[in-house]
């Protein structure tokens, strides 16, 4: 088995950016969060809590690069789509559905959060094949089976305020 990309020095940026981006959310709809611990993965990254009780379920994934036009640019390459896991989406919105809660993707840019909520016509829709991807956050190769969710369908869209 390799190590826990996470565990890393680009990891543990990674860790930062989604940190702040979880901060951000807390604060702008007064909600706490719980995560799991990084050293102990899980097939989601935590709860989000609101009025004393679990609100929502969430994934939440960084992505280097900013949005321009609704669109990610990366490396001067646009793409209209945000690629993840399928089997990420799947298991988050089967927790969300045996416990009763929403299920949602968080991206953070550079400059946005983008929100995605996961429920079973997004999974139908979304264009899904199997492609060489990295293997985590330091690279390597993994051949996976990905979804590629369109920008335009994120539910909610937040620039960091400065």
């Amino acid at each position: 088995m390799k190590g826990l990309g996470i565990l890393t020095e680009e990891g543990q940026e990674a860790v930062k950016k989604n940190s702040k981006a979880l901060q951000y959310i807390s604060y702008k709809y007064n909600l706490e969060y719980v995560e799991f611990k990084d050293d102990n993965p899980c097939p989601v990254d935590g709860f989000f809590l609101g009025d004393g009780r679990m609100h929502t379920v969430f994934e939440i994934k960084t992505r280097n690069g900013y949005i321009e036009n609704d669109q990610f640019v990366f490396k001067e390459q646009r793409y209209d789509t945000f690629l993840i896991a399928y089997n990420k989406l799947e298991m988050g919105f089967n927790i969300g559905f045996t416990l009763n809660l929403p299920f949602v993707l968080i991206a953070s840019f550079d400059n946005y959060i983008y929100i995605w909520l996961i429920n079973q016509k997004l999974l139908q829709e979304v264009e899904r094949k199997i492609t060489q991807t990295n293997y985590d956050v330091n690279g390597g190769i993994a051949y996976r089976s990905n979804a590629f969710i369109p920008l335009s369908k994120a539910r909610i869209k937040l620039k960091y305020e400065e």
